[in-house]
């Protein structure tokens, strides 16, 4: 009977020690205050390329240099901590070639990325900044500088991180206008969009960071049949900028849905109610009907809409979804 005691207590000894060890034996990052350098890579839905911008300076705002500003790709990335949400840096670039990113070893970081082309719209506002940078708007908050900026800048400063950076893609502002300082602010704003995140623990063999983007946008065209004269005028009860269309080739609009983020799909009882009118040469308006939208991501929906005959009471309006191929560099 004793030595069946003491063979138990040898046993739980055994597990108690066998557990430890196994505990023990999982890997657990150091924390050195040692830094690394990153380069961050971006891949996925979009296609990247050098932007035809030179710098990112403004000597004047000529109209070459304007044009090449708003044809650029502004590219934003966000660095926190993974578990409290701490600033740690951030960045504009309008090119991929140089994306460089210190970060101490054995830190937790969430590493987000979103990516903002022009699409249908103007682009993304902009304003000058001393000394010459050019500073972006909601949601960006910062000045493109093509490199990161850490936590360690005086806060209150055009340099200081924000938590506004990247806290939704909606209603983010865009330039309504090319000559009059217009910005437009809608819930789908109108950019061609993308979007990435990833987790991060930089060791010692660090080197670089991949980072897929994926396209957080959809587009609606309108394909107009017995359309003779006068202007199609579709309104979105405020969610998107009122489209006046002329014609069937100045007839497509792409835009953000924040939603995709985290979502193919719109959530249960997210729509966009579209309702058509006809404004006539004559300048009389005709209600030609509504819908209701709830497009996918990456998706193109397109809004045939046949014109009433003169004894017809309505117009004939039908929709037709396709779905764009993530990996197609669609050029608008």
């Amino acid at each position: 009977m004793k030595t069946r005691f003491i063979l138990i207590i040898l046993s739980v000894v055994t597990v108690f020690y066998s557990c430890k060890k196994s505990d023990s034996s999982k890997p657990t990052p150091v924390i050195t205050g040692e830094k690394v350098k990153l380069s961050i890579r971006l891949g996925g839905d979009i296609t990247t390329s050098q932007t035809p911008f030179p710098g990112t300076r403004l000597s004047n705002k000529n109209s070459a240099s304007a044009k090449d500003l708003y044809d650029s790709t502004i590219y934003a990335i966000d660095v926190r901590g993974a578990y409290d949400g701490s600033l740690y840096a951030q960045g504009l670039f309008n090119t991929t070639n140089n994306i460089m990113l210190e970060i101490p070893k054995g830190i937790n970081y969430r590493i987000k990325v979103a990516a903002f082309k022009k699409g249908t719209s103007i682009g993304l506002w902009w304003g000058i900044m001393s000394p010459g940078y050019q500073y972006f708007e909601r949601p960006l908050y910062r000045m493109l500088k093509n490199e990161m900026v850490y936590n360690s800048n005086v806060p209150g400063s055009p340099e200081a991180l924000d938590y506004r950076f990247l806290d939704t893609l909606s209603y983010m502002t865009v330039r309504g206008d090319i000559i009059y300082d217009i910005r437009d602010e809608f819930f789908y704003s109108e950019l061609d969009s993308y979007y990435g995140t990833k987790d991060y623990i930089a060791t010692d063999s660090s080197a670089s960071i991949n980072i897929a983007l994926k396209r957080i946008s959809f587009g609606i065209k309108y394909n107009l049949i017995n359309f003779t004269d006068g202007i199609l005028v579709a309104d979105y009860d405020g969610l998107m900028k009122t489209r006046y269309i002329f014609s069937s080739t100045d007839n497509l609009g792409i835009y953000t849905a924040d939603t995709y983020r985290w979502s193919d799909t719109f959530y249960s009882g997210q729509q966009i109610h579209l309702t058509l009118r006809w404004q006539k040469n004559d300048g009389t308006e005709v209600t030609l009907g509504d819908k209701y939208l709830s497009p996918s991501r990456n998706s193109l929906t397109t809004v045939n809409v046949t014109m009433p005959q003169p004894n017809a009471v309505n117009a004939v309006i039908q929709l037709t979804d396709t779905a764009w191929i993530g990996n197609n560099n669609v050029d608008f």
